[in-house]
């Protein structure tokens, strides 16, 4: 999300005061008096604001809601010493809790640390390192805290603030190997982290230190210039096909996007590019990306033609076909044949190794294919494990949703390492309800922070995305065999700007939840109920919204509204 000064606090006004509660929670209740006198005043009516539930599908089960992170931005899932680990980033700093029990996170530590935007906290994958980026965008918190900083989370209920690089403002940044000891900054800057060991007893010394910018990448393009700008870069790893060792890739939320492999982070080398003429319809801005599977990826062999598996085509940088032209022979579902999970395993000759993964996706589920590899362990589709790439698209204050507004994308990135571009294959995107039917299929009808897809998440071996849509809430979206892309449940909290959203499982029970770090209202916790079909619940779906600016002048009238609902 780029710079939101004034489309951010007018969104967060309007749905926080247009919208009465449904329902309360221990982590959010708030007593009021039968009078009509709202207990707490102003603090108090926004507690009962965020608890409420809103409108789900019949798989969208609303748990509760955590609101002391609000404005919450940005989260990931770590493992420290087998301990599940939420890292949930906000305005007003970074919280830590252990989340063993998804339903019912511990919170055990939180450091102030003003800062705007960090969209997209980043977290070393053995949960001992965080890195939070700031570009100041926002007239709020104070600006003293913009550019880099690095927080020792060894110890997660006492999290030590080690290093600070002021003057690297970014709006986002990516860890480039699992330690986080390199940072990209979306500003195009390149950075390490430095330890150097204390003397006479002195505590080591943390900093960053500039080693150059990515930007220039763009250049090993034929006819390319250097990037001027990115939203984010997202990582992902694949094994080298001759050493089985792992490479780290970053794959850059640019124009064109740049698929880059850094495992000399100084020297970054691009593998493959999207055509610039695909992105011209696609939001305003490229914002996220993922690369599900990427540990499990084999590079095809053979030319193009009958019965070989190279795809053939245009080289890197020169725009290649919008989509693939035709529905895909599909392998099958995923078959349990062979519980690969993150252990090493040999394909086709080949070993791979047991390697972390970072990205937002929690790693808690177990990626499953049978032996022959032919499909991507997703949809069943023609694509190989690491072949497909999720994309995303932001289009920021845009009151009502368009066919060029900013959603999901599925891409085609089949021979990247032989400079292949990347080609999009299906596209979905927000729309709103119509009048007559205020929020039907969880979708608004308006929008304030705009019509625009944000965060969204992947579980390896999994073909749905959990994805925060600002005033849409969260949606569950299913790719198909083709790669298409279809909704099937969601969740439209009140009062919401989603954000960000996160998959976790229980480890005891196998039960899926969904985390969703939202600006107006903290971190909303829903349980996915993968067996039950989606259906719409729209029964008092226009009265939970009808006299809705009401609310806005007289909070009273919230009491009443909120009266009514419970005897009705």
């Amino acid at each position: 999300m780029r710079t939101k000064t004034f489309s951010l606090v007018l969104g967060l006004l309007l749905t926080l005061s247009v919208v009465p509660a449904q329902a309360e929670t221990p982590a959010t209740s708030s007593s009021a008096s039968s009078s009509g006198s709202l207990a707490g005043g102003f603090s108090g009516l926004m507690r009962q604001l965020t608890s409420a539930a809103g409108l789900t599908s019949d798989n969208m089960e609303y748990v509760t809601t955590i609101p002391v992170d609000a404005p919450g931005v940005s989260a990931k899932i770590r493992d420290h010493l087998d301990t599940p680990l939420l890292f949930a980033s906000g305005v007003k700093g970074l919280s830590i809790y252990d989340i063993s029990d998804p339903a019912s996170p511990t919170w055990l530590s939180s450091l102030p640390l003003p800062h705007s935007q960090n969209e997209d906290v980043q977290v070393s994958e053995d949960g001992t390192r965080v890195v939070i980026a700031a570009d100041g965008n926002l007239p709020a918190p104070n600006p003293i805290t913009v550019g880099l900083h690095v927080i020792d989370t060894s110890e997660p209920d006492s999290p030590d603030w080690v290093a600070w690089k002021d003057d690297a403002p970014n709006h986002t940044s990516a860890c480039a190997d699992a330690a986080c000891d390199w940072i990209y900054g979306s500003s195009g800057g390149i950075y390490e982290v430095v330890t150097r060991e204390g003397e006479n007893g002195e505590d080591d010394e943390v900093t960053i230190e500039e080693r150059g910018g990515w930007f220039e990448a763009a250049e090993q393009i034929d006819g390319h210039e250097a990037l001027t700008r990115s939203h984010a870069l997202n990582r992902s790893v694949h094994p080298d096909p001759e050493t089985g060792e792992p490479v780290d890739v970053l794959i850059s939320d640019s124009t064109p996007r740049l698929m880059m492999d850094v495992n000399d982070p100084e020297n970054p080398v691009v593998l493959t590019s999207s055509g610039e003429a695909d992105l011209d319809d696609d939001g305003f801005l490229q914002h996220n990306s993922q690369r599900p599977n990427s540990q499990f990826w084999t590079p095809r062999d053979g030319d193009t033609g009958d019965g070989d598996q190279r795809r053939g085509g245009p080289p890197a940088g020169i725009p290649g076909d919008r989509g693939n032209g035709s529905v895909p022979e599909h392998a099958g579902p995923p078959s349990p044949d062979d519980d690969q999970g993150t252990d090493a395993a040999t394909v086709e000759g080949t070993q791979i190794p047991a390697f972390e993964v970072s990205g937002n996706a929690s790693g808690q589920r177990t990626a499953q294919w049978g032996d022959d590899w032919e499909d991507d362990g997703i949809s069943g589709g023609e694509l190989r494990p690491g072949e497909l790439v999720l994309g995303n698209s932001e289009s920021n204050i845009v009151p009502q949703c368009t066919d060029s507004s900013g959603g999901l994308t599925t891409w085609d990135a089949s021979d990247f390492d032989q400079g292949e571009p990347m080609r999009i294959i299906d596209q979905f995107r927000p729309v709103n309800s119509a009048p007559n039917s205020p929020f039907e299929h969880g979708n608004p009808p308006a929008n304030a922070l705009g019509c625009s897809g944000h965060w969204f998440d992947i579980q390896d071996g999994d073909n749905l995305i959990a994805a925060s849509w600002y005033e849409h809430g969260v949606k569950v979206i299913e790719i198909q065999e083709d790669y298409s892309m279809e909704q099937i449940g969601y969740f439209q909290p009140v009062g919401t700007e989603a954000g960000a959203a996160y998959w976790v499982v229980d480890r005891e029970t196998g039960e899926e939840y969904i985390y969703s770090m939202d600006y107006a209202r903290g971190l909303d916790i829903i349980r996915f109920h993968r067996d039950v079909e989606a259906a719409d619940q729209q029964s008092m779906a226009a009265n939970y919204w009808r006299g809705a600016s009401r609310v806005a002048v007289d909070p009273s009238y919230y009491l009443y509204y909120k009266r009514h609902l419970h005897e009705h």
